[in-house]
């Protein structure tokens, strides 16, 4: 009797939808649990990637190791292209949203960036549920989908990555040197993920273009070439967001990381440096151990604090050695 499936593909998906339902148990755990204080949206979004990631693994695998006249065939099909294009649906969006900060340098997309966003989730669930009925018909469609994403990748995430270079200047320039470390670890966290997808999005092209499409053009090349795409692919895809999701993982980032730094692309220019001043104090004398308030007139959108100490003369002046940086909340 003729053996039907793959058996090696189907061990290899099988292993490979392990590894990556580990990797959800300790992304869920971290962030719905230990660090569940330092979670935000993008991470629990992250967190449906691997889900679907994993699901559509399995199901390769029970596709693979089944014969195409049995009757559960068809169904382990329709599985595997529904969690196929639930999985890109859910991955390109994550990109797109990280490559606009959101969670690193802004916690609310604009009208425009929300657009963006939703138009990207409609374009790749209709191109990929399109590549799969007609792969190598269509499959020029998905090339200009992918090219289109990895340059809208590649342009949010340079311009957030000049603006907290230039927030970082202006911090610099006007000496709140407490606010420097938060910037620093976003432009780490920012720099990291443009390497990735650099990386991400060529070699989801060369696997694309040179290896399915080029096989599927030449000949058939067997069971032995197709295995080797199947793990060159995979085991990219796993390295590339593991370092992804370490990098933007639920943790504790220190003081003011959580401070938007960044609207409608450009730096946000508001802490001023005030401990330069020589305010007049109107009435009194405040008490030493309390902040300063100051309510700027016609602008009761904006407060600034800042600790004050004692002369020796019973006067009042900025604490520099203090170095504690001014918010201005708009």
């Amino acid at each position: 009797m003729e053996e039907c499936g793959d058996a090696q593909r189907s061990l290899f998906y099988f292993i490979s939808g392990g590894v990556w339902g580990l990797f959800e148990v300790f992304w869920m755990v971290n962030t719905l649990a230990t660090n569940q204080q330092h979670t935000k949206p993008l991470q629990r979004i992250m967190g449906f990637v691997l889900f679907f990631k994993f699901l559509h693994n399995m199901f390769l695998g029970s596709l693979t190791s089944s014969c195409p006249d049995s009757g559960a065939y068809p169904y382990w099909g329709l599985a595997t292209t529904s969690t196929y294009t639930l999985y890109n649906t859910f991955i390109y969006t994550t990109l797109i949203l990280i490559s606009k900060g959101f969670g690193i340098t802004r916690d609310i997309l604009e009208r425009g960036e929300v657009t963006v966003v939703a138009m990207t989730m409609g374009a790749v669930y209709l191109g990929f549920s399109a590549y799969m009925i007609q792969q190598l018909q269509l499959s020029p469609l998905l090339i200009i989908i992918l090219g289109v994403l990895f340059y809208l990748c590649q342009k949010f995430c340079s311009s957030n990555i000049r603006a907290l270079k230039l927030r970082y200047n202006f911090l610099v320039s006007t000496n709140v040197r407490a606010m420097l470390p938060p910037i620093r670890e976003k432009l780490r966290m920012m720099k990291v993920f443009q390497a990735c997808i650099y990386f991400y999005y060529i070699e989801q092209l060369f696997t694309l273009i040179f290896l399915e499409i080029g096989a599927e053009l030449v000949a058939n090349p067997g069971k032995p070439y197709w295995l080797g795409i199947t793990m060159w692919g995979d085991s990219a895809e796993f390295l590339t967001l593991f370092l992804i999701y370490w990098t933007f993982r639920s943790r504790d980032h220190g003081q003011y990381f959580n401070l938007s730094e960044v609207v409608d692309d450009q730096p946000v220019l508001n802490y001023v440096p005030f401990y330069r001043a020589q305010p007049k104090l109107s009435s009194g004398s405040p008490s030493h151990e309390l902040p300063l308030l100051l309510l700027p007139p016609e602008s009761s959108s904006l407060k600034i604090c800042l600790p004050l100490r004692q002369s020796p003369r019973n006067s009042f002046h900025w604490s520099d050695s203090l170095n504690v940086p001014l918010l201005a909340f708009q």
